[in-house]
């Protein structure tokens, strides 16, 4: 019960997550900690365990819960959880993606600075790159990576059907270790070694690529449908001044964020020689083209850029923004 109300307590209001201290989320940590290796009993415990992970997400939305998040070793935990079979392997994936996530931008009622402090943007940029560095450093990428090609035993499958949403996720946390790394840094070439060829990695890469385009093939239908199915009902009804905003809804419901995330990795990609080839490659056969990607990547800049529909714009956003509006002219 405890878990529960917390977890809707920390979805309800933001002023709550605001005001959360780092005890709380060292609690969090701690009772996450036991599902190492441990898979809950029964439904009951499953929901216990869900609330705990939608708390911590919750708590990671806020600059204050990210720097918690990364002083309680949260980041090795996740990785830890990874290690094993387990279904907190695909949970831990939900909290990596918030974590990783820049802040969105504070509500209105804020709390006024403390005396004598004041709010450093810096500070609301720092975090999220803290914590993909120690992501990479920890060797997450191994079992980023795995989860991503659903490598595992019939167990582990069983698990990626109970929570589809999991390729969504590793797609998306792949995209901002990308952006949240210097382009050309250390870690930046770890996350872009996976998806180019090596000595020390000769074989995996392709299948990599693969995975993402096919991953990237299967959302863009999903949204060519959704706006196909908007033409008919916009064609069937009068079409009024939200019929944009219903549109936007309708697209992102169908995975357009997904697909947009996708795009990121794929024009990441795409700025090595060997990788492009294939890429255009497997795009062709799905019916795609670079020009689409760039299409919905000019969308997508375009939309946090102008900061509407619900797509707020902070610091973090506009510096991963910026730098990915170089990587699209490259293409």
């Amino acid at each position: 019960y405890a878990a529960e109300v917390t977890s809707i307590l920390l979805q309800a209001s933001p002023a709550v997550r605001l005001e959360a201290g780092s005890g709380l989320m060292d609690a969090l940590l701690r009772c996450l900690a036991k599902y190492r290796k441990h898979t809950p009993d029964d439904e009951i415990e499953m929901e216990y365990l869900e609330n705990i992970v939608d708390s911590v997400c919750m708590l990671a939305t806020t600059p204050a819960g990210k720097r918690a998040f990364v002083e309680c070793e949260g980041v090795e935990l996740l990785v830890l959880l990874q290690k094993q079979p387990q279904v907190c392997r695909l949970l831990s994936l939900k909290i990596l993606d918030y974590a990783l996530s820049p802040p969105p931008p504070p509500p209105s009622q804020q709390p006024p600075p403390q005396p004598g402090g004041s709010v450093d943007a810096a500070d609301t940029n720092r975090e999220p790159h803290a914590i993909a560095r120690r992501y990479i450093d920890n060797m997450g990428l191994k079992y980023l990576f795995a989860i991503l090609m659903h490598r595992g035993g019939p167990a582990v499958k069983k698990l990626h059907k109970r929570y589809p949403e999991t390729d969504e996720r590793a797609v998306s946390c792949i995209a901002w270790l990308l952006r949240l790394t210097e382009r050309g840094s250390p870690p930046h070439w770890r996350v872009l070694a996976k998806f180019v060829p090596s000595a020390a990695d000769s074989l995996s890469w392709k299948p990599h690529v693969d995975r993402i385009v096919e991953l990237n093939a299967a959302w863009a239908e999903r949204v060519r449908d959704a706006d196909d199915q908007f033409a008919r009902r916009a064609n069937d009804d009068d079409y009024d001044d939200n019929g944009a905003e219903e549109r936007y809804l309708a697209r992102m419901d169908s995975g357009l964020f997904a697909l947009q995330m996708a795009d990121i990795v794929v024009a990441f990609v795409a700025q090595e020689q060997q990788p492009a080839v294939r890429i255009e490659q497997q795009l062709r056969r799905k019916g795609r083209s670079m020009a689409a990607v760039q299409s919905e990547l000019t969308e997508y800049i375009s939309t946090r850029a102008a900061g509407t529909l619900g797509a707020g714009s902070t610091n973090a956003v506009a510096s991963a923004d910026s730098g990915l509006s170089g990587i699209l002219e490259r293409l």
